[in-house]
């Protein structure tokens, strides 16, 4: 199955359409599975489909740089997976997060991490609230 990170780095051909038929049904399975990816798929997603629905003209490299400035911004999650000898270790870091807002659980073969925030719904927009690592 794939990651969240090899998620945030398909993204781009996934929606361009240039991944294989494995890794693009794979990433498919991650993105109905993940709300944090899915949420970032569709963001990512509806910028580029305002953007071309005005015919505002911009580089190809586009999905790849939101994703950058996402990561260089602090909003993605950053993730260390250690394959050990008998264990994997998973650490993610949450930051303004505390332990007892965070759930995990598995479902099938993905490790979900979920973690209560700042949210708000009004006239159709979600706000959501998190706060960057310094």
């Amino acid at each position: 199955m794939i990651t969240c990170e090899e998620t945030w780095e398909y993204l781009s051909d996934y929606l361009d359409g240039e991944l294989p038929s494995k890794m693009r049904r794979e990433l498919k399975e991650h993105l109905e599975e993940c709300p944090f990816c899915s949420a970032l798929f569709n963001t990512l997603n509806k910028t580029l489909s305002l953007c071309q629905e005005e015919f505002f003209p911009f580089p190809s490299s586009l999905h790849q740089m939101i994703i950058d400035s996402l990561r260089e911004m602090k909003l993605l999650p950053e993730v260390d997976i250690v394959d050990k000898k008998d264990s994997i270790l998973v650490k993610v870091v949450l930051p303004g997060v505390e332990k007892k807002d965070i759930n995990i659980s598995v479902r099938g073969d993905n490790l979900v991490i979920e973690a209560k925030v700042r949210a708000s719904y009004k006239d159709g927009i979600l706000e959501i609230t998190l706060l960057r690592v310094e």
